[in-house]
């Protein structure tokens, strides 16, 4: 196989599970046969080949990360959307371990380089000691200083360090962390095992299509970074690692970001926006911004996407500073007396997942103005077309673009809205320092997808509707949490905020509420609800929710947040015919 990258290509061996994609190539998920192949894969008894893409690498990315191991004999390689990107996560990752004060900068590029890169390092607020690779000749001995991280950034890594080989030995006896920042992608050469490397993924003449490759012989740190990669979202998009591969995709030959962004921000009424490599990292980064040290309280209200809910019910390990606030949908009156002089931001979600909770967004935003704090809302459940935070006062809204306004579970992004100019140009600035951009393959396969979004979106609600008002109605359905019907705690914050409709998940539980009754229902179900994770897919999608996020939670924890630990989740899709959706689900619920 020809391949762009200096690299053999051979499709690694994985234990695997039949789990079908949905999709295609670039699936962002994939079909659960049954029950038995989930509860497996969380007891780690399986690993699946294809999944949804917050908890499985596709396929093409594994064999690009194996493929970069072996070409430089590292057992560990996580792709991320840049190499800046990747330094990032790993500073971060560095930090929450132990407190970085201070770096030192061993360089040997241009001084223009050099100024590059350490502007990028003054912006995490740590001191920088820049110093050149003659010093270490001198016997100068720099693992006395205060540096808890070292990075080289030396035309030539390989000889520095076969010449400096008891130095390294020192820098692992007293823990300072060394990272190797390459100018360029190496010939096939074993690397030495001395902390982190971290190399540029790119190709001649297409200086938009980058990439960025850790690796490490660090199992336990590597394994904890692909952790925090699951949850931050800067993931590699798999067209980029496909180019990167292989002639098999186009060179993109247009970038249709600038007419996404003008379109949502048409939508939302918003000043600018920015697009994301997933949703997820659109929020981690607002996360990380829009928070200040000095008020770093989050006020959370209604039950958050799972992978936002985990980066924020961390424990602080900051002394004196108080832990995030969470409160229901239902709690507002308690809203104003829980913030205090450290609360930075209040954060909640236009329509819950899976809960289909709907919080009153204009008394939200009344009380966030009112202290000068700013207001977050994740509006993926609620789209652009059927509610604009905005109009509230919102100041940042958010949408997993890999959700309705792609529909073709073949898409990764995220994307951040910004109500004041100044927070978009304090975004835009970090962004282009990190480089954690939508790579042009994602944005115009979504803008694509984007033509019929509001054609789609109205077939969305009515056949959510359809099946809501059919599973309510259904003797061996128990509950039923969709915000359009009229026995929702939320109908009347719904029928208030949403414009179009109540949008397009349904989530309900059986009269019987245990694995085997789960069981018999999941396993039976026909082809026309596909058993897979996601959601605002084109296609209704079904999955046991609560034991694919939450399925190591105790009773207590679930019980503490009202999640049913056998809740089902309809992602209704937009079908021009619903009845067969509707006819597969009675299939199931007729099981004995």
């Amino acid at each position: 196989m020809k391949t762009r990258l200096p690299i053999e290509v051979n499709t690694p061996a994985f234990q695997t599970v039949d789990s079908i994609p949905v999709g295609g190539d670039f699936a962002i998920t994939a079909i659960l046969p049954t029950l038995q192949n989930i509860v497996d894969w969380q007891e780690g008894k399986i690993e699946l080949e294809h999944g949804y893409f917050r908890f499985v690498d596709s396929p093409i990315l594994k064999t690009l990360q194996e493929s970069i191991s072996q070409h430089y004999h590292l057992r560990n390689a996580l792709a991320y959307t840049s190499q800046e990107t990747a330094f990032y996560e790993l500073f971060h990752y560095l930090s929450s371990k132990k407190k970085i004060q201070h770096i030192q900068y061993v360089s040997d590029l241009s001084a223009e380089e050099q100024s590059v890169f350490t502007q990028k390092l003054h912006s995490l607020s740590i001191e920088v000691e820049i110093q050149s690779p003659a010093k270490f000749d001198e016997g100068s001995p720099l693992t006395e200083s205060l540096a808890q991280v070292m990075i080289f950034a030396l035309r030539d890594p390989l000889a520095f360090f076969e010449k400096h080989q008891q130095w390294l030995q020192q820098c692992k006896k007293k823990r300072i962390s060394v990272v190797v920042y390459a100018s360029e992608f190496l010939p096939k050469v074993e690397l030495p095992a001395i902390g982190y490397w971290i190399f540029p993924l790119s190709v001649v003449n297409s200086p938009s299509m980058i990439g960025g490759i850790l690796l490490s012989n660090i199992d336990r740190a590597m394994a904890e970074l692909l952790e925090r990669r699951k949850i931050r979202g800067p993931i590699l998009s798999s067209r980029n690692a496909k180019f990167f591969m292989n002639q098999e995709i186009a060179r993109p030959t247009i970038d249709s970001s600038t007419a996404i962004l003008e379109e949502l921000c048409h939508y939302e009424n918003a000043k600018a926006g920015l697009l994301y490599p997933s949703g997820m990292n659109a929020i981690s980064t607002l996360l990380d911004l829009a928070i200040s040290k000095e008020r770093p309280q989050m006020i959370i209200i209604g039950h958050l996407y799972a992978d936002t809910h985990s980066l924020l019910a961390v424990p602080k390990k900051e002394a004196n500073t108080p832990e995030n606030i969470f409160l229901s949908v239902h709690e507002l009156d308690q809203l104003e007396s829980s913030l205090t002089e450290y609360s930075g931001a209040i954060m909640t979600e236009s329509i819950t997942n899976p809960l289909n909770d709907v919080p009153d967004l204009a008394k939200i935003a009344e009380i966030a103005q009112k202290y000068h704090i700013p207001l977050l809302v994740d509006n993926t459940c609620g789209t652009p077309l059927n509610c604009q935070p905005m109009e509230y006062g919102a100041d940042y809204v958010i949408h997993s673009t890999t959700k309705y306004l792609s529909g073709n579970n073949a898409h990764t992004g995220g994307v951040i809205l910004f109500r004041k100019q100044e927070n978009y140009s304090r975004f835009a600035k970090h962004q282009s320092h990190w480089k954690n951009t939508l790579s042009p393959l994602e944005a115009n396969n979504l803008f694509q997808c984007m033509q019929d979004f509001p054609q789609r979106m109205e077939r969305f609600h009515q056949n959510a509707q359809k099946v809501a008002t059919f599973l309510e109605n259904h003797p061996a359905v128990k509950s039923v949490y969709y915000c359009g019907l009229t026995s929702h705690s939320s109908f009347a914050n719904a029928s208030t905020l949403l414009k179009q409709g109540f949008g397009a998940i349904v989530s309900f539980v059986l009269q019987q509420e245990d694995l085997e009754t789960l069981r018999k229902f999941y396993d039976s179900l026909p082809p026309a609800v596909t058993r897979a994770p996601s959601l605002g897919s084109n296609q209704t999608l079904l999955c046991p929710y609560t034991l694919l996020t939450h399925y190591h939670e105790s009773d207590e924890t679930l019980k503490e947040f009202r999640m049913p630990r056998y809740l089902i989740r309809i992602a209704v899709g937009s079908e021009h015919q619903i009845q067969p959706v509707i006819d597969a689900l009675e299939v199931g619920l007729s099981v004995e």
